[in-house]
């Protein structure tokens, strides 16, 4: 029997979309390739499944003619690390909504471990490069081992286990917390601190910068923010214009408009500022940021890539911004006491990115490549929203209304993200379109 005629009706349709990006209804099986570890113990196997846009390896176990997920991880992670002298006793999944998988693991001598298991092997190879490194500076959570195979002439990373990161010590829960004190308590201590706390971080993004910039490592190769920046545009635009017919007159009640022409100017522009080039982190927002007793540190750097560090600067306020308007949906916030806290963001920013037209083109790319992985990843029906249009305008332009509190599904949730993505782009557009023609 070939490798495609397996039966796959036991494969998740949410699992394959939301950590690899793929249509079940679309996937093919075209290679097996079985793993052992360095004792020749046989741990399992990868199979290459794709469908018409992505590929991917995907570690599945077979019984009979059916393929499923792997349900035994703690004795394939067992015996893959028996080389090395790690055993565990127990792993929990970590309920993190993130491409990797993430667990919980307790070894016998009571070590715990945070291990992600790499669904984009290849690129996961790039943070276990970068994090040996980054640990010296103490920007990076202390890795312990690896496991590594070689497929088609490159090094994929089947996952890798770190020092625990407990939820108490990430930054985007820190942050969450100092935002619904603020928003239940109105004290403008909490957001003093919050600000304080964001200021804190872009120190450090400069600091990882500079040691990011300073590692030398032969032989890598890392995907280009312009080349990444173009097939993100490329692929998002069916889905942008219909997003854009369908709410074509709200759009143009708040004077915004589609103009694919300009979108490619601003991917093009950052190809003129090479000399600005060097690796940055390439997907950074707060639950990258890890906060302990006496520092931050930075993680997820998988996506790590060649481009201008004002991306890494950009992202992160895009970010922050997305956070804020979370919360004044889910705490029923009035908007008008988060204008204080958008208007010192935008400064303590402006001074990281002192040219405007500069950040404009960095948000719109960064909104650009995230829209992208949302409407892969995610469910992104027109149909899902859980809030009207007219009310995220009013959230995203930051007028002094009061929003109704509402409950939404997970996945509504997510389309809210995809519709401040989108208005993201055509309002920074229209920003940096007005500012050229001063």
């Amino acid at each position: 029997m070939s490798l495609n005629k397996l039966d796959i009706s036991n494969l998740s349709q949410e699992i394959l979309r939301r950590n690899y990006g793929l249509d079940k209804h679309r996937i093919k099986i075209t290679d097996f390739i079985p793993v052992s570890t360095n004792s020749n113990k046989k741990v399992g196997g990868l199979y290459k499944v794709h469908d018409d846009f992505t590929s991917a390896f995907i570690w599945l176990e077979r019984k009979g003619e059916s393929l499923s997920f792997v349900t035994d991880v703690l004795g394939l992670v067992n015996t893959a690390l028996e080389s090395v002298g790690i055993m565990c006793k127990s792993i929990e999944r970590l309920n993190i909504d993130a491409t990797n998988q993430h667990f919980l693991l307790i070894g016998v001598d009571g070590t715990r471990y945070h291990m992600k298991i790499y669904t984009r092997m290849f690129i996961g190879s790039n943070e276990v490069t970068f994090s040996s490194k980054l640990c010296e500076f103490g920007m990076f959570p202390k890795l312990y081992t690896s496991l590594q195979i070689q497929v088609e002439g490159r090094t994929h990373t089947i996952f890798a286990l770190f020092e625990e990161i407990s939820e108490q010590e990430n930054a985007d829960t820190y942050t969450g917390s100092l935002l619904r004190d603020y928003i239940s308590s109105q004290n403008p201590k909490f957001k003093d601190d919050f600000v304080e706390f964001t200021a804190r971080s872009i120190n450090l993004i400069s600091r990882f910068h500079i040691a990011l910039g300073s590692i030398i490592i032969e032989g890598l190769h890392l995907s280009k923010l312009t080349d990444e920046a173009k097939t993100a545009l490329f692929n998002v635009k069916e889905y942008l214009s219909r997003w854009v017919a369908k709410f074509n007159e709200q759009i143009k009640k708040v004077g915004l408009e589609l103009n694919f022409s300009h979108l490619e100017e601003v991917v093009d522009f950052s190809n003129l500022m090479t000399d600005l080039e060097q690796p940055i982190h390439g997907d950074l927002w707060w639950r990258q940021l890890i906060l302990t007793m006496d520092k931050l540190e930075i993680m997820d750097i998988e996506d790590v890539l060649i481009g201008s560090p004002l991306y890494d600067f950009a992202s992160h306020y895009s970010g922050i911004i997305n956070q804020i308007n979370y919360f004044l949906h889910f705490e029923n916030l009035l908007l008008s006491k988060a204008k204080e806290i958008h208007v010192k963001l935008r400064d303590l920013f402006e001074l990281s990115i002192s040219q405007k037209h500069l950040f404009y083109r960095f948000l719109i790319l960064r909104s650009l490549k995230e829209l992208h992985y949302a409407i892969k990843h995610w469910e992104n029906s027109l149909d899902l929203s859980g809030i009207s249009l007219e009310e995220t305008f009013e959230l995203f332009l930051n007028r002094g209304v009061k929003l109704e509190k509402i409950r939404m599904t997970a996945n509504q949730q997510r389309y809210f993200l995809i519709d401040t993505l989108i208005i993201s782009i055509l309002y920074h557009s229209k920003l940096l379109e007005n500012f050229s023609k001063k």
